[in-house]
């Protein structure tokens, strides 16, 4: 089937009523493995392979590319994002193309992901608020990944570039952009260029 094509069905299927349908067309013309799952309306899914496992996804989402994609259980993704890989990738690189969120990430409303070089969210973690991006080429650059580590909130329009790791516990602060690794655990980041503020800091716990 090809791409123009793929891309018509994906949308039709999208706009189907029901969660029921549009999850066994999915999984009945494009071969996605979609378990106890929720696609919601409007979302379109064209890749070249789809594992969900009890995860729930709300509308007008956007899974587009020849990558893989895996969510694993307890993973939310709400309204308007969008995971995006270009076609224009070499047969090595588009190997590397894997969209991997693992347990209970929960990603809310309105974000970008370039998915061209691989991005990786651990357990745990939030892409909290709205319009962050994570970038994983750029001009004159070949893809490289991101990797997300565990228990981690990313607050809005957070920009993260290819080639950053980002340690377990991190707390990245509205409006930051974050251009190389973060390793301290449990830490609180912000600015341009992003910079350890606090140690010892834990964005689910009450009393810091």
């Amino acid at each position: 089937m090809k791409k123009t094509t793929k891309m018509l069905v994906a949308k039709i299927i999208s706009l189907l009523p029901l969660n029921f349908l549009r999850v066994i067309f999915y999984k009945t013309i494009f071969k996605y493995k979609i378990i106890n799952s929720k696609v919601g309306f409007g979302t379109i899914i064209v890749v070249d392979s789809f594992d969900a496992d009890s995860v729930f996804i709300g509308r007008f989402n956007k899974f587009s590319g020849p990558m893989i994609a895996s969510l694993k259980k307890g993973v939310r993704i709400s309204d308007k994002n969008q995971f995006i890989c270009g076609s224009w990738l070499s047969d090595i690189e588009k190997s590397k193309a894997i969209l991997q969120l693992n347990k209970n990430v929960n990603v809310t409303c309105g974000h970008y992901f370039d998915v061209n070089g691989g991005i990786t969210i651990s357990d745990d973690t939030w892409i909290a608020g709205k319009s962050s991006q994570f970038w994983t080429h750029g001009a004159g650059q070949r893809p490289m990944g991101i990797t997300i580590g565990s228990n981690c909130y990313i607050g809005s329009s957070v920009l993260i570039p290819a080639n950053v790791n980002i340690a377990n516990g991190v707390t990245v602060a509205l409006g930051s952009v974050v251009v190389k690794n973060i390793d301290i655990t449990d830490s609180l980041i912000g600015g341009n260029p992003a910079k350890v503020i606090r140690t010892n800091y834990k964005w689910n716990r009450k009393e810091q």
